[in-house]
């Protein structure tokens, strides 16, 4: 008969149980919310080219009325933008035209460059074009601006689609711009059209809105 006795090897003898009362300190947290892969569609309403610019991407992002018929408060603090999609509308008389010119951020070190999507006359399912901040462009990064500036401009024919895929964070350390307008209820949410209340042309689809 064989007989096997377990006991601890020479590396557990002497060695203390670990302690279980000390407090373990709470992690590092970021206490900023971030609201990541965001799609926001936009109709558009009238052919043209239009300047996008940081109130008009804060207002789209979301408002809330804070003054009767004159001010929104824009909830986003800061944004990346991640990219632009553009349906454009179909043409059964003529070429429609879509095209996108990216802001720099240093005006002097940037290249000659817009992108362009022509739909011929006839076509009735155009592809999708889409844009993508190239880098040194403003949108490329995380950006947080009290002053109006302009991100990019944007050709597009009426009916077209828009969608603006974006991350953002909520008010914290930070806050967004207050944006006028002609119609505003205090307390109500509102999301605004991409090229501004004023200009109102490239509008939310299925969201609250107004100029």
């Amino acid at each position: 008969m064989c007989v096997f006795f377990v006991g601890k090897s020479k590396s557990q003898r002497g060695k203390a149980s670990p302690k279980t009362s000390q407090a373990s300190r709470p992690p590092p947290l970021q206490l900023t919310h971030n609201v990541k892969n965001v799609t926001i569609r936009f109709g558009v309403t009238s052919s043209g080219s239009y300047t996008i610019s940081n109130d008009g991407i804060y207002g789209a992002l979301g408002t809330i009325g804070i003054t009767l018929n004159t001010f929104v408060k824009a909830w986003a603090s800061t944004y990346r933008l991640r990219k632009v999609t553009v349906f454009p509308s179909s043409s059964a008389s003529s070429d429609t035209t879509c095209s996108l010119n990216w802001s720099s951020g240093l005006t002097t070190f940037v290249k000659d460059e817009v992108m362009n999507q022509s739909v011929p006359s006839g076509m009735t399912v155009p592809e999708k074009v889409v844009f993508v901040p190239p880098k040194k462009s403003l949108v490329s990064d995380w950006i947080f601006l009290a002053s109006v500036l302009n991100m990019f401009s944007i050709t597009v024919s009426a009916g077209s689609i828009v969608d603006l895929n974006i991350d953002y964070t909520l008010g914290n350390s930070l806050t967004g711009p207050f944006v006028s307008v002609t119609t505003a209820v205090v307390g109500t949410v509102y999301y605004l059209a991409l090229d501004g209340p004023s200009s109102n042309k490239i509008v939310p689809i299925g969201l609250p809105t107004t100029s």
